[in-house]
């Protein structure tokens, strides 16, 4: 797994993801928190424009990509990138999937890469 961390940016995305099934994707229920980071992060201008249910890809789907890219900007994902890293392959942080897969790269600001002790 290659690790970059690069300076913060402004953007932010948004990423989902489920483990504990074999379907490619899955329909899921977003919570309020969830809802609430799709206004912040400026993906809907109102809580009444987000959607109360969205499709995601599988975990065990993403990992039959050839290659896995994925980035991760702001200091609220930090916890969960360092346990994606650096903890054991566990269910409770889907990311740490990533783990296993041969050609994934992560791109990380400073704040999401903060937590890591290397």
């Amino acid at each position: 797994m290659n690790i970059n961390i690069f300076p913060t940016s402004k953007e932010a995305g948004a990423q989902a993801a489920i483990t504990g099934t074999n379907l490619p994707f899955i329909s899921v229920s977003l919570d309020q928190r969830c809802r609430e980071q799709q206004v912040t992060e400026g993906w809907f201008k109102t809580l009444a424009d987000v959607p109360l249910e969205a499709i995601t890809m599988s975990i065990r789907q993403i990992l039959k990509a050839k290659s896995i890219i994925c980035t991760v900007l702001d200091g609220r994902k930090a916890f969960a990138v360092k346990e994606a890293i650096e903890g054991l392959s566990s269910n409770l942080y889907p990311a740490s999937a990533l783990q296993k897969h041969q050609n994934t790269q992560l791109f990380l600001d400073t704040h999401a890469a903060g937590l890591l002790n290397r």
